[in-house]
Parts: C-alpha cells; sequence; structure tokens
C-alpha cells in the first residue's frame, strides 16, 4: 500500500475507487464501505482510502480505538493499493464542491467515491452523502448504516462497550481486538516481589481507557503472542496513584523496559478491588492467571 499525504500538486498516477472515512477501529459498519470500494479494483481501477491524519486539532477530545499505526496496518492488510492522507487543517474550509473537484477528483483521481450514510464533508461539515453524489456527477455509492442487536454500529457506540468493560461484546464489532501498544515502563516491582512478574504500560494519551479492572488479555512481542492477564486501574491495595496497565505474561519472565509491546483486551474478569493483605492480593492473582490460561487455550 502506497501512502500518499496530500498535497496542492500531487495527482495519482492511476484512476481510484476511493473510499472516505475517519475509520476509527475499523468496525464491521466501517467494513461495509472498505469492501465496497474493494470490489471494484480491477485491472484498471485501484482501490484506495482518503482518510484525515489524526492530530491534536482533529476532535482532540474524542479518544480513539485504534492508533494511527494500528488504523493504517488494518488498511494494508485488507489490501488497498493507496492510502491518501490529508490534513484537516488544509481543507476544513473548503467547499464541498472544491472538496470533491480538487481533493477527491484532482489528487485522488477518484472514478467513483464510497462512503457511509452519515458522512459529512466541506466547510463546517455542511456537505451530505446526497451531496457527495451530487458533486461527483453520480459517481458516488453510499452504504446504508449497520445495525448489530438492534442498533446501529458506530465507534462511538464501541468506544462505550470498552468503557462499560464489555470488551467481548466490542472486539465483535471490530477488525481485531481492542489493544494497547505502549512502551513497558518501570513499576514497584510488587509483582516480581510476590511470585507474578508483570509489564508496565502508561495508556497513550489518544486512546479510549477500558473500564478499570482485570482481563484475559494476549500479549505480543515481536512476532510472538502470549496468554496474559492484565489489571487496568490505580492497584488500591498498595495505594497506586498513576493510572497504568500492569500485565502478567504466562510463560515469559525476561526484561520489557524500554519495548514496546502491544497487549489485547480479551475478557472482562472482575473489577478492581483493595485487599486487606498482599497474601490476598497474590492468591486472587494467582485465580486470574488460571482464568487467563484456560482462555488462552482457545485462542488459535
Amino acid at each position: 500500500m502506497k501512502t500518499i499525504i496530500l498535497n496542492n500538486e500531487y495527482r495519482c498516477p492511476d484512476t481510484c475507487a476511493v473510499a472516505l472515512g475517519f475509520f476509527d477501529g475499523v468496525h464491521i459498519g466501517h467494513r461495509k464501505i472498505l469492501d465496497e470500494a474493494l470490489a471494484r479494483k480491477d485491472d484498471r481501477v485501484k482501490s484506495a482510502i482518503l482518510t484525515f491524519l489524526d492530530r491534536e486539532d482533529f476532535k482532540p477530545t474524542n479518544k480513539r480505538i485504534t492508533t494511527e499505526e494500528e488504523r493504517f496496518r488494518i488498511f494494508s492488510r485488507l489490501g488497498f493499493d493507496y492510502l491518501f492522507l490529508c490534513d484537516f487543517n488544509e481543507i476544513r474550509d473548503m467547499t464541498c464542491r472544491d472538496f470533491c473537484k480538487k481533493i477527491l477528483v484532482g489528487s485522488c483521481n477518484a472514478i467513483v467515491a464510497v462512503c457511509g450514510r452519515n458522512f459529512k464533508f466541506g466547510k463546517g461539515a455542511c456537505g451530505s452523502s446526497d451531496d457527495l453524489i451530487r458533486y461527483m456527477n453520480g459517481r458516488a455509492v453510499v452504504c446504508e448504516e449497520l445495525k448489530a442487536n438492534g442498533n446501529t454500529v458506530s465507534s462511538t457506540s464501541i468506544r462505550a462497550l470498552i468503557q462499560d468493560g464489555l470488551i467481548d461484546k466490542a472486539n465483535a464489532l471490530l477488525f481485531s481486538p481492542f489493544s494497547v501498544p505502549a512502551e513497558v515502563v518501570h513499576g514497584k516491582e510488587l509483582g516480581r516481589k510476590i511470585g507474578v512478574p508483570t509489564v508496565n504500560q502508561q495508556f497513550p494519551d489518544s486512546l479510549t481507557v477500558p473500564k478499570f479492572g482485570v482481563y484475559v488479555s494476549r500479549t505480543f512481542i515481536d512476532d510472538e503472542s502470549f496468554p496474559s492477564v492484565t489489571n487496568v486501574g490505580m492497584h488500591p491495595t498498595v495505594n497506586d496513584k498513576l493510572m497504568n496497565a500492569e500485565t502478567h505474561i504466562i510463560g515469559f519472565d525476561k526484561q520489557l523496559y524500554g519495548k514496546t509491546v502491544t497487549v489485547e483486551f480479551l475478557k472482562y474478569i472482575r473489577p478492581e478491588i483493595k485487599f486487606a493483605s498482599i497474601d490476598e492480593l497474590r492468591r486472587q492473582i494467582k485465580a486470574d492467571i488460571e482464568e487467563a490460561a484456560a482462555y488462552g487455550k482457545n485462542l488459535d
């Protein structure tokens, strides 16, 4: 997949079917749009995505489900030929007509554009999916909203599931399980002292934080994955004042400080609890590990 940051001079040498959207999480509703663009790929037409660079000035209060890097990696795995990236500040004041003429047709060489029914574009988000059809002279496809269990699938609703600890329901709607890639940092090393070594990670500022508690997880180190159990929160038994993710990786006991590893969240086990003693905490952690290990045996 070729990644192009658009500017006034660029024009794609290939004609493209272009999917439009931010696609946070790349959920099953997004897949309808993306698959529609991919279906138009042939010897003469390339498949492409037009999306925004995720910068702080682009809805800064809206926490993400996926990092920008993971989002782009998924696009590549789906088989797109081009990823066109726009700086939101450079197009935010464009009229709908100019967006279609200069960006979609001019830069992306789009012969067809694909979007969702609720797609908005143009200055002040004044343009709708119907306007896209009009300004693209009918060369646009609009995908209807997808529902699951009677509810519209959206990044906002999936974000709420994650925040409520309903991680298995969120994952069922996503391209891949909700995950956190972050550097391993030093902690209090209490886990190692009580026989259950852990890796400590701070959540990236841009990512949604799941409900505090303990999760069955899977940890990816380089190209290898391990079953694991992860606690998200403040660790009340030891009066920690810093929210983080603390993961015990089953069958792994090497130092990872300074290395970025990815933790996938698979199942919510229980809320955070303040235990009466370290021994009580140790017993509960071992029970959590047993549950995680049993769950991990059923993973691919």
